[in-house]
């Protein structure tokens, strides 16, 4: 029992170092930042994802700069009556479209 126990903690803390599943979706749009200020292994994978170029739900508009560089066009889109700021980063063969509302990196759209 003891064997699983510790393999299911370090199989989690892994999931969360490698970044994958951090700060899902609906946590990020209902707690915002908090999310990632809160608890100390998603403030690591948001450093860890800086360093190798990727994005985090939960990411504040500085770090996505400091990860991916300027964005290519910058827009505001209301929607029901909530802003969002959007980042278009464009390549030739692609388009990244980013939404932050207040600031928070909520959705992604490749």
């Amino acid at each position: 029992m003891k064997r699983i126990s510790l393999f299911l903690m370090v199989a989690i803390i892994g999931f969360f170092l490698a970044g994958c599943g951090l700060a899902p979706y609906n946590l990020v749009k209902k707690e915002g930042r908090a999310y990632i200020d809160k608890y100390p292994l998603n403030q690591l994978a948001v450093q860890r994802a800086i360093k190798e170029h990727r994005l985090v739900f939960g990411m504040t508009m500085d770090e996505v700069v400091s990860s991916w560089g300027t964005p290519t066009k910058q827009d505001i889109l209301s929607v029901n009556s909530v802003l969002y700021n959007v980042w278009i980063y464009s390549a030739p063969t692609h388009h990244h479209m980013l939404y932050f509302h207040r600031g928070i990196l909520t959705d992604i759209k490749y």
